[in-house]
């Protein structure tokens, strides 16, 4: 049922006029329809006989508006920013994308909190917009649902969001360990797939705070099985860089990820607060669940996606999504799988296929955790040591007990790491559930080890090592058992052949000061 207003154009090529969809409310199946079709305007011009007006419409009982709201890593309270350090936010809403297509300042960038040394705003965006997108295969034709660039309810494509049982529509919380916002429902294109998303922004982690984390949940509302779906993210990153958004992009293999890299080409070094290639971006996965799997095993875990790759994304937009050939978005999906990075220098694009030409078993819901992570700047070790903080911290924080965790000292820093991941980074493991506050890594050890001296006489500015400090160390073993000052100081065995230092002063100990004295003169080890 249309109805329209005549409109009478005498003077002017322009008119104004209204047009009504479902005026008699002759759909009322209580479900939502989508309404396809043309609205043909006879004109009385010569070489124009009409105007066609293509028609893609949901019909629903209500419409939810699109919402927006703010994640972020600043420390604890309602949404203020009044410290400064590596703390980003980023803008999301209701319909799953995020980004809000570069407002600046909620993009994934250090800008929020003072962060960030370029002041000129050429570095208030890293991420620019992401999305989720699905894709259905029904053999001769393909459908797709993404909300990339947030598109709204006049494209069909986007996804919608669905009215809210009371209390369960889009919100944020906070707490002493997260910021988080749950986005409530929102479906694709005919609802026969729906999501929900939660993103969590880390407040309790000193260590590298600039990631967002994803919890993505996704089923059939009538609990019926969909065959031939791929799901993912696509992301515009614009990490800044001298000209524009020219960005490369690589691939770590340590984290599984396909990252993004700001880039350096203007000749003058002195024109940016610091270089560009410094700068890191990437969405990186952590895993996938069934409601089954999670039945029969409280930590399970699928640590495999389908693929990821990089490319020029705008015109690769233009000529896939923009045209509706969602086919070929399909073909790109499926030719990409593991991991394909672009090393061109230009405006590129990131594109994660969670799981592709998957079937949604019938009553089953699937959860994804990923992870938006930046850098402001390091190198791409730095990079890959942040992503992997971050998923120490949904582990921690999201999957409690999953993987052991615990303090790992880098010289005198302190960072919360599982035993393996601290032993790649070059760290000594404290060991599992211990934490960083206070912390472990700091010494009263200066320079090198074997200065043992005994409470209450504690002189740090005696740093020689000689007969009187073996003589102490005898006494706290044998004799009065004094304590003493820094018992790092008198941890030398295994460290002065190479080891380790076993955190234990014992005989060991002893037998190696005796042979640093007099037998072999080994060099005593480092307090670090």
């Amino acid at each position: 049922d249309v109805s329209v207003a005549t409109m009478t154009v005498a003077y002017s090529d322009s008119g104004l006029f209204n047009l009504i969809l479902n005026k008699t409310g002759i759909i009322n199946t209580g479900n939502p329809e989508f309404l396809t079709g043309y609205v043909y305007i006879k004109s009385d011009a010569k070489n124009n006989d009409s105007l066609v007006i293509p028609i893609n419409f949901l019909i629903a009982d209500s419409l939810e508006a699109l919402v927006w709201d703010t994640v972020s890593s600043t420390d604890f309270g309602a949404k203020a920013f009044p410290f400064t350090g590596d703390f980003v936010g980023l803008a999301v809403n209701n319909i799953g994308s995020a980004g809000g297509s570069g407002l600046g300042g909620v993009n994934m960038d250090f800008t929020i909190a003072g962060g960030e040394c370029d002041t000129t705003g050429n570095a208030d965006v890293y991420l620019y917009e992401t999305s989720l997108f699905l894709l259905k295969d029904n053999g001769a034709t393909v459908d797709m649902s993404t909300s990339m660039y947030s598109q709204g309810f006049v494209d069909p494509v986007t996804f919608k969001p669905q009215v809210p049982d009371p209390g369960e529509g889009m919100q944020g919380g906070a707490n002493a360990s997260y910021d988080s916002v749950f986005t409530g429902v929102f479906a694709n294109w005919d609802t026969s797939i729906v999501f929900e998303r939660t993103y969590y922004s880390p407040r309790n982690n000193d260590n590298a705070p600039s990631f967002v984390i994803a919890k993505t949940v996704m089923y059939a509302p009538d609990g019926a099985a969909v065959t031939g779906l791929s799901v993912g993210s696509m992301a515009d990153w614009d990490v800044p860089a001298d000209e524009g958004s020219n960005n490369t992009a690589g691939v770590s293999i340590p984290t599984a990820t396909l990252y993004i890299q700001g880039t350096d080409t203007l000749k003058d070094p002195d024109d940016d607060c610091q270089d560009n290639n410094g700068r890191f971006a990437a969405e990186a996965f952590f895993g996938y669940h069934t409601a089954t799997e999670l039945g029969g095993d409280a930590c399970a875990n699928n640590p495999a996606f389908y693929g990821a790759w990089a490319d020029s994304f705008h015109g690769w937009w233009d000529d896939a999504i923009a045209d509706m050939d969602y086919a070929e978005v399909l073909d790109s999906v499926t030719a990409n799988v593991s991991l394909n990075a672009n090393s061109g220098n230009w405006d590129q694009a990131a594109f994660t296929t969670y799981l592709n030409n998957y079937t949604l078993p019938a009553g089953e819901t699937v959860t994804f955790y990923t992870a938006f992570v930046t850098l402001k700047s390091g190198t791409i070790s730095d990079f890959e040591f942040a992503i992997d903080n971050a998923r120490v911290w949904y582990l921690t924080n999201l999957r409690p007990s999953c993987e052991a965790v615990g303090a790992c000292c880098i010289a005198a820093e302190c960072y919360i790491l599982s035993e393996d991941q601290c032993t790649d980074a070059g760290g000594s493991y404290v060991g599992d559930g211990t934490t960083c506050d206070p912390n472990p890594c700091l010494s009263c050890c200066v320079g090198t080890r074997g200065n043992v001296q005994l409470e209450p006489n504690c002189n740090p500015a005696d740093q020689g090592v000689d007969v009187g400090d073996l003589t102490n160390l005898i006494d706290h073993l044998f004799i009065n058992f004094t304590a003493i000052c820094c018992p790092d100081e008198a941890d030398i065995a295994p460290a002065i052949s190479g080891g380790v230092p076993d955190n234990s002063v014992d005989v060991g100990d002893l037998t190696a000061m005796i042979d640093h004295l007099f037998i072999n003169f080994p060099v005593l080890p480092s307090c670090m």
